[in-house]
């Protein structure tokens, strides 16, 4: 079997190492996937007849799954106006956020780092794992090896920190300033509270599609199952406004085949009425059924 990735020359392997046992089967995964490329509002209306779509291949993925909390302290000031003199007043504002991220420990992997409390999360879902959950060890030593393949590491503790906590800067901005109120950023700590090396399966199928909604290349997509929950956790589709555009179009198509075909019935010619006339009556008929 080719392997997915090639062997990192010097992976990253920490002492304390962690998996979780997959609960989808082969089976049930190609279903989900089957679904997750044919089915949805944003998918090509012919990819279940011309998406050519390989075997998944079931992977156990390392991550650093991190709890991060970040504090900071700022200073507020608030101007006060004495008739025509602003009077500047500090005052001490302190703030706190955490976050648990999952920060994929390959950088070959097309995973994007998603916080799992984020309202709008879209088709594809963060990964969220419960440490309760997690089995001490490597899976090589209880998994079948001729089908899961464990893909090597290559993201330092160090660097997953960094962008763990990067991660939640962004999120967390201090407040700009506003009105006759400036907040001024003092210090800012960023605390790891707990960190695990995971390896978490995952079921990765990919696909080719040449369709209506294609590109004109022969590009290759994919979509990525947790092998714990079944969701689409990675993904790479054709183009959403193709695919949008494609099913608009197909969608007048079919009303003018109707029609044409309600008006031939009819015994008139094509020419004989307004096409907006024909429309009328087409949407009349379909109102009385």
């Amino acid at each position: 079997m080719v392997p997915f990735a090639p062997p990192v020359k010097l992976p990253i392997l920490p002492e304390e190492r962690y998996y979780l046992p997959p609960r989808i089967a082969r089976a049930d995964a190609e279903k989900l996937a089957h679904a997750a490329i044919t089915s949805g509002t944003w998918r090509p209306p012919d990819a279940a007849k011309v998406a050519r779509i390989e075997p998944a291949l079931a992977l156990f993925v390392p991550f650093w799954r991190m709890d991060i909390q970040r504090t900071d302290e700022s200073l507020r000031v608030n101007t006060v106006r004495v008739g025509t003199v602003g009077i500047p007043i500090p005052r001490p504002v302190m703030r706190r956020a955490r976050a648990t991220w999952m920060i994929c420990a390959r950088t070959s992997i097309p995973y994007e780092m998603k916080d799992e409390r984020t309202l709008i999360q879209g088709e594809v879902k963060p990964l969220a794992v419960n440490p309760a959950a997690l089995v001490a060890g490597e899976p090589a030593t209880c998994m079948r090896s001729d089908e899961w393949e464990v893909v090597d590491a290559d993201v330092s503790e160090k660097d997953a920190r960094n962008a763990g906590a990067e991660a939640l800067e962004n999120r967390n901005a201090p407040n700009a300033s506003q009105g006759s109120v400036t907040e001024i950023a003092c210090k800012t700590d960023v605390v790891v509270h707990a960190v695990h090396f995971v390896r978490h399966p995952i079921w990765f199928v990919r696909y080719r599609y040449e369709g209506v909604a294609s590109s004109g290349k022969d590009d290759l997509f994919f979509v990525g199952l947790s092998g714990d929950t079944g969701e689409c956790v990675l993904a790479r589709h054709p183009s959403k406004l193709r695919a949008g555009a494609a099913k608009v179009k197909g969608f007048f198509s079919g009303v003018g085949d109707s029609i044409r075909s309600a008006t031939k019935s009819s015994g008139e010619a094509d020419g004989g009425s307004d096409l907006r006339a024909k429309f009328e009556a087409f949407a009349k008929k379909k109102r009385g059924e």
